[in-house]
């Protein structure tokens, strides 16, 4: 199956630009899609956004073919496919505003609701990814953001607003005010770091806070980033927000131990006296530390 071997090298972060080339020359060849391919759209336009190609003529064939289907999605595969197209900054304004169409209805309607058969996070999830996809439209589709539905155009400017006075619309998986501050949260963590983020592909009854779903997220983006630096190359990186949560991931996680080990067991501080962290072989600490030193550039705790 395309879209399954497409997801597995997104989720393993192989970048196989021949097989993504391959899969493109794939999707330009069929004519047609019915409605039973609906999660197979979700998934190939996710699986290209994951690992960051902005292929024309995949996205292209996409975009064709989805308009037909549309009814057919459910909330969880309109967010995904419409997240994918304006993380990429695809500009396909009739494509965005059948999503958001069909989003006016999947974001209320149980019917239409992937989440509740897998995980109430997966709400926030989706919810999220529709509110990078409501921001991108404001700069770049403005015909879609006229066309909202007056439900959906409100709720998402609630999100916008921080407006904490009540929760989302009835029926949005999002009522109360806890669950939407909750929401705010995810937001502004995945603001800082979308290498990797989390998608409601990856829900699961696993019981972890949407905070913590991104902050893992994160902290494995930071591993993934340590190990194929090499030769080495030194990235500063500067988070807008630096939660807890986003701290015990870098710092407590599985993602970055051995890396902290190998550091502490030489004596040297992962945490610098700025409070900046620091990633690297022990071996290239002080080549580092007076590279960024040279730079001059300054160093924050987040």
């Amino acid at each position: 199956d395309v879209s399954r071997v497409a997801w597995a090298f997104a989720k393993c972060t192989s970048r196989h630009t021949k097989l993504y080339a391959g899969i493109a020359d794939y999707l330009s060849s069929l004519s047609s899609l019915d409605s039973s391919s609906s999660q197979h759209v979700s998934m190939l336009s996710l699986s290209f956004a994951k690992q960051g190609k902005r292929h024309w003529q995949a996205f292209q064939a996409l975009a064709e073919k989805v308009v037909p289907i549309v009814q057919a999605f459910d909330d969880q595969q309109v967010a995904n496919v419409s997240w994918a197209f304006a993380r990429l900054e695809i500009q396909d304004e009739h494509l965005f505003t059948v999503l958001m169409q069909r989003a006016s209805e999947t974001m209320y309607n149980m019917h239409h609701r992937y989440y509740e058969k897998k995980s109430q996070a997966a709400a926030h999830i989706h919810w999220r990814q529709l509110f990078v996809v409501y921001k991108f439209c404001c700069r770049r589709c403005p015909s879609t953001i006229a066309s909202l539905g007056r439900g959906l155009a409100s709720d998402l400017q609630r999100i916008d607003a921080k407006d904490f006075s009540g929760g989302l619309s009835e029926g949005s998986g999002v009522e109360s005010v806890a669950s939407l501050r909750k929401l705010d949260a995810m937001i502004a963590e995945s603001e800082d770091f979308q290498w990797f983020p989390q998608d409601g592909l990856e829900a699961s009854n696993n019981g972890m806070e949407p905070s913590g779903e991104i902050s893992s997220g994160n902290a494995l983006a930071a591993q993934l980033i340590h190990n194929k630096l090499s030769p080495p190359i030194i990235s500063l990186l500067k988070f807008n927000r630096s939660p807890e949560a986003f701290r015990k991931a870098l710092l407590e996680g599985a993602e970055l131990h051995e890396c902290i080990a190998a550091l502490e067991q030489k004596g040297l501080p992962a945490v610098l006296k700025s409070g900046a962290k620091i990633f690297v072989r022990p071996e290239d600490y002080g080549a580092v530390l007076d590279a960024v030193e040279s730079m001059a550039e300054p160093l924050y705790s987040s």
